[in-house]
């Protein structure tokens, strides 16, 4: 009997292993999105503004440092993506959170096929060097707010996390 077959299934069963282990899948219904994240981080939402955060168990128990991705959405008020942006970043120089704080990359792009605005900004924060990426769309009368955050050192290999989300994000124009 050929060995071939054997390890044809057993190549097939450990890939749909790592598959099915590898992400889960979030479904906002209220405002119809949804994105994939890693099966090992968490989900909590929050209600001031409509949150939803995903983080990294935390692993580095001397800083208590974990890496996360939040969508955030807002009403819109008819202000517009150009404005919006300014408003953030206003927030960001009056903000006594940060130190240093820096933009690093700004620019007007495409997401979902929507117009965006795309940055990439660190700092400090409680002594630790922050980075982030954040990408913000407006659709119809919501503002969407959607960032990862993680430490300095942990920023490249985090990036590949945050494509992946963003590659996975979806909405659905309808609940709009």
């Amino acid at each position: 009997m050929s060995k071939k077959p054997i390890y044809s299934i057993v190549l097939i069963l450990i890939l749909f292993l790592n598959c099915s282990e590898g992400s889960r899948t979030y479904h906002d219904n209220e405002y119809g999105f949804s994105f994939d994240y890693p099966s090992d981080w968490k989900v909590a939402n929050e209600s001031i503004h409509h949150q939803v955060l995903i983080y990294e168990p935390v692993k580095d128990t001397v800083n208590q440092v974990a890496t996360n991705i939040s969508v955030v959405v807002k009403s819109n008020h008819d202000i517009p993506l150009n404005i919006r942006a300014e408003l953030i970043e206003q927030e960001w120089d009056d903000s006594n959170q940060y130190k240093n704080f820096e933009i690093l990359e700004k620019r007007d792009g495409i997401f979902q096929n929507e117009k965006a605005v795309y940055y990439k900004c660190q700092a400090n924060v409680e002594d630790f060097p922050v980075m982030w990426r954040k990408v913000i769309l407006i659709i119809d009368d919501s503002f969407y707010d959607i960032s990862m955050t993680t430490t300095k050192n942990k920023f490249d290999e985090k990036n590949l996390v945050f494509n992946d989300f963003l590659n996975s994000f979806s909405l659905d124009y309808s609940k709009n």
